[in-house]
């Protein structure tokens, strides 16, 4: 699969359109300073099914460096952070089965 690339600015200017084409099936790669950092991908059944509580904590730790990184790299900016805390709560609440 040929995934686009996107840099932090443009996940940050264009979270909202990339999260919307993500929830239709696509993945893009994001680099930062032009260096593969992380794969935006949607989430999967197996996804939660391979999840354990420990899992979840460890990606969830690792999603608030990337968001720690996604905002040292654009100055803070909240829009793209808000929405990424809230993919993570969503994330969260489906795997706690409130969907």
């Amino acid at each position: 699969m040929n995934r686009p690339v996107v840099g932090v600015r443009e996940l940050k200017t264009d979270a909202s359109r990339i999260l919307r084409s993500v929830s239709l099936g696509a993945e893009y790669v994001v680099t930062v300073n032009g260096m593969p950092k992380a794969v935006v991908r949607p989430w999967s059944q197996a996804d939660e099914a391979a999840v354990t509580d420990d899992e979840l904590n460890a990606l969830n730790q690792e999603l608030e460096e990337i968001v720690d990184e996604i905002s040292r790299a654009t100055e803070g900016g909240p829009d793209s952070v808000q929405t990424l805390i809230e993919q993570r709560e969503a994330r969260e609440r489906v795997l706690r089965g409130e969907r």
